[in-house]
């Protein structure tokens, strides 16, 4: 058994534009969001999905239906499906924040001051860990908790999921660089900043994930 999970990053939206960490928290898409998430439908126009899930939030349920809306089976195509597994990190206190602050407070009592700098000296694991370190509740996600909820959604998929299927879900910035970090971990995902609207897309097998391509967004790409 194998299927195609191709993973779509939300258009942009007005947190994004203000360099606000949004997590579990929601704002809508902005007008060159909506643009990005009608561009991916247009690059996935040809791919008739067996099923079809959002992270649970306004951003990504309005990405699939643009995304739908721009298939070529449009008819035929599911009904978005909310599915909190693939949600993005839980930022707890930081939810909201002004980004390069709060990645400054996670980083400082480790030598680092910058997102880029955790991810090149400690990996992306502590991502997750440090904001939880810094948060004052302790509300923010770490790695097990994280990785324990993703996991679960991609053994839920398994058990639903036919050989051959197509299934889109429409996601987040960091949940896609983490899950491409843990599958092909040869690869530098600092090395492009992952695009609103950009396609990633994954082989499932009852015993593996492996990376197809990572972060597709122009006409000239594969999808």
């Amino acid at each position: 058994m194998a299927f195609k999970l191709y993973l779509v990053r939300h258009g942009r939206t007005m947190l994004n534009h203000y360099r606000r960490l949004q997590g579990w928290c929601d704002s809508d898409l902005n007008d060159e969001g909506i643009t990005q998430a009608n561009a991916a439908g247009r690059h996935l126009a040809h791919v008739k999905f067996d099923k079809i899930y959002y992270s649970g939030v306004g951003r990504t349920l309005k990405t699939a239906q643009l995304v739908i809306a721009n298939n070529d089976y449009r008819d035929q195509l599911p009904t978005p499906v909310a599915n909190y597994d693939f949600r993005e990190q839980g930022f707890g206190f930081f939810e909201g924040n002004d980004a390069e602050q709060a990645w400054f407070m996670a980083g400082m009592p480790h030598g680092v001051k910058t997102y880029d700098e955790i991810v090149a000296r400690y990996g992306m694991d502590a991502v997750l860990n440090f904001l939880k370190e810094a948060d004052p509740f302790k509300d923010a996600e770490n790695t097990t908790e994280f990785w324990t909820r993703v996991n679960r959604g991609l053994d839920g998929l398994r058990q639903i999921t036919h050989d051959g299927d197509n299934i889109l879900i429409t996601g987040h910035s960091i949940l896609i660089r983490h899950m491409v970090n843990r599958f092909k971990p040869e690869f530098d995902i600092l090395s492009e900043h992952l695009e609103n609207g950009s396609v990633t897309r994954f082989t499932v097998t009852a015993d593996d994930v492996t990376v197809d391509y990572y972060n597709h967004s122009r006409d000239d790409q594969e999808y």
